[in-house]
């Protein structure tokens, strides 16, 4: 025990040299991880060990040296993705993405045709790490390889395209994610990547393709396109999604008030408000969200006339702004209701909808009932 605590950390980085070249996996993984713990100071010796004619060598010190994360070894563990091992190069992929440089990111596209999957799988990985740096980088370089990435055989390579694709924001990506989106059913897992990084990437090509999603597809699709639509923003999928409201699951319902609230096509209102009714309470905060939202774009009303929004118990506007009294247990679902048409002036009805912060409390209660209308609701012109 005296002895290995007098040893000089040169003889240690040795020893552990040697355990690499064991053929015992336990053995060889201890090494390299005590490696590991011994931080930068003996990152110069791990870069000369790079070129050891043993593979097992070679790999255990490449995993070193991304636990490690000096960029001292970017250059020479990129040089790796060509060794003629594949586990050396697929450690060497792990241990770029480990560092995160963009230096490697055309390397790591090249390694994408690489003969063995696990590289493949490998390097599409690191450059999914890197993929939105890329993007604000306006590195586009690797897009192509990618592209051609989305016909790998391994459907972790193509799940890996997919959002990195979208990640790095290159519009030659939008045609080829159409086609996986629509491609084959048991490649699912594909398609959702595919539907999610079309609507990153709000292209109005993807419009029609994921409107055919919403009318086709199961519930998790179609809440994905709803969601996708949502952030390309086009008016056109305002018909498309408007029936997605009534949708048997919840979470679809909540995309397509979310999207339609985007969107800010007054065609959606009604149907919007009709949803402040539904069953399920994220549902319901989310379309109050949207009906604001196309409020707040618009100066004209969502309604009519105020007469027409009717609360849960039949009362109608007029007994929110003083008219009728309210039985207590009205008032937040009043308030929820009046936050909506508070966006608008042209009814000039009671105070702005900002000013009722106390959802549901004493405080909100009397601030309602103190902001009454100095006159009678004026009636629609007759016409």
């Amino acid at each position: 025990m005296q002895q290995r605590r007098n040893r000089s950390p040169e003889v240690d980085v040795q020893v552990r040299l040697d355990a690499l070249r064991s053929a015992d996996g336990t053995t060889r993984t201890a090494a390299a991880d005590a490696l590991a713990g011994m931080g930068a100071p003996v990152v110069p010796a791990l870069l000369n060990a790079l070129r050891d004619a043993h593979p097992g060598v070679r790999a255990g010190v490449v995993y070193a040296l991304g636990k490690i994360g000096d960029v001292r070894a970017v250059e020479p563990i990129i040089g790796l993705l060509s060794d003629s091992d594949e586990s050396v190069r697929a450690v060497a992929a792990r241990a770029l993405e480990r560092l995160g440089d963009t230096r490697a990111a055309m390397p790591l596209a090249a390694a994408l045709q690489d003969d063995y999957a696990n590289v493949r799988f490998l390097a599409a990985g690191a450059l999914a790490k890197m993929g939105e740096l890329l993007g604000e980088r306006g590195d586009t370089q690797a897009v192509p390889a990618l592209i051609r990435a989305l016909q790998d055989p391994d459907h972790k390579v193509r799940t890996f395209a997919a959002g990195t694709l979208a990640k790095i924001g290159d519009t030659r990506a939008v045609e080829p994610l159409i086609q996986r989106m629509t491609y084959r059913e048991d490649d699912y897992q594909v398609k959702m990547v595919a539907i999610i990084g079309l609507g990153d990437l709000r292209d109005p090509r993807a419009l029609g393709p994921l409107i055919r999603v919403l009318e086709v597809g199961d519930g998790q699709a179609r809440s994905a396109a709803a969601e996708a639509l949502g952030k390309i923003g086009d008016p056109g999928a305002v018909d498309a999604l408007i029936p997605i409201l009534g949708d048997q699951e919840p979470f679809a319902r909540r995309m397509a008030a979310k999207a339609l609230g985007l969107i800010g096509d007054l065609r959606a209102s009604t149907s919007l408000q009709q949803t402040l009714s539904d069953e399920d309470a994220d549902v319901r905060a989310v379309a109050e969200e949207a009906l604001g939202r196309l409020a707040a774009r618009s100066r004209a009303p969502l309604v009519e006339h105020p007469r027409q929004v009717v609360l849960d118990t039949t009362v109608e506007i007029e007994a929110v702004c003083g008219m009728v009294e309210l039985p207590v247990r009205d008032y937040e679902r009043m308030i929820v209701t009046l936050h909506v048409v508070f966006q608008t002036t042209a009814f000039g009805l009671c105070a702005p909808s900002e000013k009722l912060s106390a959802v549901g409390s004493e405080q909100g209660k009397k601030e309602v009932e103190d902001r009454r209308l100095a006159t009678p609701v004026a009636e629609p012109d007759g016409g």
